[in-house]
């Protein structure tokens, strides 16, 4: 509550505060025509980077093991974990993102590791603003038989020098895991979910936007074909608004919705299809 005194009186008057009530946005309200495509293209790139990474590219730890229940038996048994080399973790990173660096943020021994944190900073594709995820790393120092790495005089000569790199690359690979399933995320989940692209144009989902049936009855023929031709949203967008006449009809609105999503899947498409291309240039 406030008080004020009135001019005249002196007297302290109560004067009510009224709360402010701030409106929580809708999904819709975030896609509005100026954001739309940063938006969908935001959706594309998280949905191929959550794509499993090729299976000729993981490999098997030599050592490190995970335990697993055998489906026909129940029994549980140790395997080998599944990895994705650093090789390919710094392809994708080139590939995808062009700009992207490493920096050591500390490096140390625990009990008898040699541990190393990185922050790798990485160029976003769609605004050019750069990005970054840290991570850990760490491998056993290498000892004499039997002996403890806290006594330094045990450490085998370039015992460092060998596990240093070693953590540092670790550490890369722990953190690139956190962009998506495509840098190794989910390899060793028993219950990984797959991803679903977010987008919605308006009340449907882009698939069944693309392949809903339009009643054009109300829209000249030529237009129709211009529209459903259109090679890019931004086409459409300018066809939709050469014909104010047409605006009245919601149908003319459904039909720029459908080749925008008819567009939307091109692309995902043809992104697909380029990943899978530079996979297979790579086996």
């Amino acid at each position: 509550m406030e008080e004020n005194k009135e001019p005249e009186t002196g007297v302290a008057v109560t004067e009510p505060i009224t709360p402010v009530v701030k409106k929580i946005p809708k999904f819709t309200d975030l896609i509005k025509e100026d954001r739309e495509e940063e938006v969908f293209e935001r959706d594309t790139l998280n949905w191929m980077l959550n794509q499993v990474p090729p299976a000729k590219w993981i490999k098997q730890h030599p050592m490190a093991k995970k335990e697993i229940i055998r489906p026909d038996t129940g029994e549980k048994i140790k395997v080998p974990i599944d990895y994705l080399p650093i090789e390919k973790v710094e392809l994708l990173l080139t590939r995808i993102f062009q700009v992207w660096t490493v920096d050591i943020l500390r490096e140390g021994t625990m009990f008898n590791s040699i541990y190393c944190t990185v922050r790798l900073s990485y160029k976003d594709p769609i605004t050019g603003e750069m990005l970054h995820h840290d991570g850990t790393g760490a491998v056993d120092v290498q000892t004499a038989k039997g002996k403890s790495a806290t006594n330094l005089e045990f450490i085998i000569p370039g015992a460092i020098q060998k596990g240093l790199p070693a953590a540092e690359t670790y550490a890369i690979k722990d953190a690139a895991e956190k962009i998506g399933k495509l840098f190794g995320k989910d390899l060793n989940r028993a219950d990984a979910i797959a991803f679903t692209m977010g987008y919605n144009n308006g009340e449907r989902t882009m698939a069944e936007a693309s392949e809903a049936k339009v009643d054009t009855s109300n829209i000249p023929v030529d237009i129709v074909e211009e529209m459903s031709t259109a090679p890019s949203k931004k086409v459409v967008n300018e066809i939709y608004a050469d014909h104010e006449e047409l605006h009245q009809f919601e149908e003319f609105r459904d039909l720029v919705k459908k080749r925008h999503a008819e567009i939307d899947i091109l692309i995902l498409q043809k992104k697909a299809e380029e990943t899978k291309n530079g996979n297979d240039g790579n086996k």
